[in-house]
């Protein structure tokens, strides 16, 4: 019986411990899928904010409105918006590889509607979407102003840009008024290490916005 008994805490013992690794691997990917989930929302959210930039352009107009009611670009740069153009990674503080400006109307439905600046920036390990109506002078300025609001976290993207910029023949492009495609990348991970390896997991996502609007 003793034997019996030594038998079976040793059966038992091997069960639960499989039952707890079990389940703090399943915690594990709960937290990545839940991650990949909101970055793959966020993903589709800047796609469609990057293809409909630039919208409506000065063209649709048949008189010169005021400069909140047209996007001058698709992109808005700084230093220098709306003048000369600062030159991406170099000279630019925004767009860059972690920070970009779309110049957008974002509810063309509206009677009233005006032109606004939307800001994605990356911030250590935290994605940030920040919307401001259009002004004149910087776009940078005007956005620093706003509340930044936290939209994918948990990201580790370290050196992998988030944005990368082409024009139509999928040349890499240092001119803001050139870009045509913008690539997006988003490196997730759970928050919690994978208790077998001690290792952080993580997911890549990829996407490609396709400017509809023309170039100005």
């Amino acid at each position: 019986m003793m034997v019996s008994i030594g038998v079976f805490m040793v059966l038992a013992g091997a069960a639960f411990g499989l039952l707890i690794a079990a389940q703090q691997r399943q915690g594990t990917e709960s937290e990545l899928l839940d991650s990949f989930q909101a970055a793959r929302l966020s993903l589709d959210d800047i796609v469609r904010d990057v293809s409909n930039a630039g919208y409506p352009p000065l063209s649709f107009f048949s008189y010169t409105p005021p400069a909140n009611l047209y996007a001058a670009a698709p992109f808005a740069w700084s230093p220098n918006y709306p003048n000369a153009p600062c030159v991406i990674n170099a000279t630019c503080t925004s767009p860059g590889s972690f920070d970009l400006i779309v110049e957008t109307d974002l509810n063309p439905q509206d009677v009233n509607r005006t032109v606004s600046w939307v800001r994605y920036q990356l911030q250590g390990t935290t994605l940030y979407r920040t919307m401001v109506q259009k002004t004149g002078g910087d776009p940078v300025a005007a956005l620093n102003k706003a509340d930044l609001v936290p939209y994918v976290e948990n990201v580790a993207n370290g050196p992998v840009p988030v944005f990368s910029y082409f024009d139509s023949k999928s040349n890499v492009v240092t001119d803001p008024t050139k870009i045509v495609d913008v690539n997006v990348t988003l490196i997730v991970m759970a928050k919690d290490a994978d208790p077998r390896t001690g290792v952080l997991r993580v997911a890549e996502l990829n996407g490609r916005a396709h400017l509809v609007t023309p170039i100005q």
